[in-house]
C-alpha cells in the first residue's frame, strides 16, 4: 500500500484511485443511510432483535460507518494530511476492513 501518493511514481494514477474510491463511498454511505433510516422509521424495524443486531439493519449500520471510514481515509489521503504519520494513515485505512467484515458477518449471522 502507497500511503503517500504524491511526489512518487505514478503518482498521478493513485490520486485518481482515491478519488473513485471517495466518490464511490459517498454513493455507499448515502445509499446504506437512507435505506437504513426508511427500514428504522417508516418500516418500524427494531435495530435490536432480542438483544442482538437484526441482520440486515447491522449490515446497513456497518456499511454506513465503513463509508464515512472510507471518505475520511481517501480525504486524508488526498489531502495529505500528516504526511510521515504512518501508524495514522494505516490505522485509518484498516478500520475501514475491519467495519467491511463486521458487515458481511453481521449479515451471515442472520442467513
Amino acid at each position: 500500500m502507497v500511503l503517500i501518493i504524491y511526489n512518487c511514481q505514478h503518482s498521478s494514477f493513485f490520486v485518481a484511485v482515491y478519488y473513485s474510491n471517495l466518490i464511490a463511498s459517498v454513493i455507499t454511505t448515502l445509499f446504506s443511510g437512507i435505506l437504513l433510516l426508511h427500514r428504522l422509521n417508516k418500516r418500524k424495524i427494531p435495530l435490536f432483535v432480542e438483544g442482538l443486531l437484526s441482520p440486515l439493519e447491522g449490515f446497513l449500520l456497518f456499511t454506513f460507518i465503513c463509508g464515512i471510514s472510507r471518505m475520511l481515509c481517501s480525504i486524508i489521503f488526498l489531502s495529505n494530511i500528516e504526511p510521515r504519520n504512518y501508524i495514522l494513515r494505516q490505522t485509518i485505512e484498516d478500520w475501514t476492513w475491519i467495519n467491511i467484515q463486521l458487515s458481511v458477518a453481521t449479515y451471515l449471522a442472520g442467513v
